[in-house]
């Protein structure tokens, strides 16, 4: 089996096409899906500056230190784990819902549909208190247009 091109795999289709009033009636659980979202993300940039502080501290013999402290990293190493399989969690709980994530910092998240016989993408960003924009799919973000 050969591998798909992007053109190929935008000319089939997708699973679920979803209507305007679909994707407004799961704002509400994507909010809350990017709640959850936060936390998470602040706690791996938390983890992660801890451990990039102990290695800056330790330096080159960083594995040579104490049981103790070793530990310590270990510990932290083994929380950052558990914070990306949560991130992940919460990636796959908008795909559940239909949604393309395409970006968490912008909170923007897609969901395929169907425009004058055409594949198109429905476009919402957090913050947006209903679906209000559309793209067709070659153009992205800056494609966006308003909904009729």
């Amino acid at each position: 089996m050969t591998p798909q091109s992007q053109t190929d795999l935008m000319e089939e289709r997708p699973p679920h096409l979803f209507s305007v009033q679909e994707v407004d009636g799961l704002i509400p659980r994507l909010e809350e899906i990017f709640r959850e979202m936060d936390g998470i993300v602040a706690r791996l940039r938390e983890t992660s500056e801890l451990i990039r502080d102990l290695e800056e501290y330790w330096g080159d013999s960083a594995f040579t230190q104490t049981q103790e402290d070793l530990a310590e990293y270990e510990r932290l190493e083994a929380t950052m784990e558990e914070h990306v399989a949560r991130y992940r969690a919460a990636v796959g709980s908008i795909e559940a819902l239909g949604g393309i994530l395409k970006d968490y910092e912008t909170g923007l998240v897609d969901f395929y549909t169907e425009r004058h016989g055409e594949l198109a993408l429905l476009c919402w960003k957090r913050g947006e208190k209903a679906l209000e924009f559309w793209h067709p799919l070659e153009t992205g973000f800056g494609g966006r247009q308003p909904v009729e």
